[in-house]
């Protein structure tokens, strides 16, 4: 996180919080379609799936590509995040369900439903610190 507080001019030290979204492309490929699925017809939530694709590159590290995030398009997604109803993600889980093994799958709606717990709340403590982010999928 980085803090764009302007008390902060000149401190080096711009490494505010490391939050953990736990999202791996190999092993979350399902959470991916979910927040795909939710954000489909609605301009409102079409933030939810920044996360995983994120938007202006900075640099590329290890295996993936690192993304800036400014404190505006933070608060727009913890907001979208916010508003996305458990009947709302049931309902995407169900409709991706098909696309997957279903031995494989028989686990995902509850890792899903938790990584989306941590997601929502990782944004919502960076959007209240009014925070700008750098961060990528591995």
């Amino acid at each position: 996180m980085l803090n764009d507080d302007e008390s902060d001019v000149g401190d080096i030290d711009c490494i505010r919080s490391q939050p953990d979204f736990d999202l791996w492309r190999e092993d979350n490929y399902e959470m991916h379609r979910v927040l795909e699925v939710l954000a489909e017809g609605n301009p409102e939530l079409v933030a939810l799936g920044t996360i995983v694709h994120g938007s202006q590159p900075v640099a590329e590290a290890g295996m993936g590509i690192q993304y800036f995030y400014s404190a505006e398009v933070l608060r727009i997604m913890a907001e979208a995040y916010s508003h996305v109803t458990s009947d709302a993600l049931v309902a995407a889980i169900d409709r991706i369900r098909p696309e997957f093994d279903p031995r494989s799958f028989e686990c995902m709606p509850a890792i899903i439903l938790e990584k989306f717990a941590v997601i929502r709340h990782e944004l919502s403590v960076v959007a209240d610190k009014g925070w700008a982010m750098i961060a990528g999928m591995f």
